[in-house]
């Protein structure tokens, strides 16, 4: 079902190059953004509950909530280098700076 959508989509072959996939990162970025201040908020809330009391409880499950920010963090590391040497480091391997076949400045 989603190939039909990216044929029929009204992008064009240059957006694929570099806006698709710098939105690609944003959108990746807000999200990890997003489940660590959810982790943050929640792990707080344990420390605010328990300030007096226990004092490793709010730790320990503070500790637990890091584990899913840390996996998210761990597995999509490498599809954001990817996306990023995509957009920024292939940008030059199809447009050399000089001619390659054919000199403008012929020396005879």
């Amino acid at each position: 079902m989603e190939s039909p959508c990216c044929i029929a989509s009204r992008y064009d072959e240059q957006d694929f190059f570099e806006p698709l996939p710098r939105k690609l990162m944003i959108g990746l970025a807000t999200l990890f953004l997003s489940i660590m201040t959810m982790m943050i908020a929640f792990s707080f809330s344990f420390f605010v509950l328990y300030h007096n009391k226990l004092i490793l409880v709010p730790i320990v499950i503070s500790v637990v909530a890091a584990v899913p920010v840390i996996l998210y963090a761990k597995l999509q590391y490498s599809l954001l280098v990817d996306v990023y040497n995509s957009i920024y480091g292939s940008r030059y391997i199809f447009k050399p700076k000089k001619p390659m076949l054919y000199n403008q400045n012929p020396k005879f």
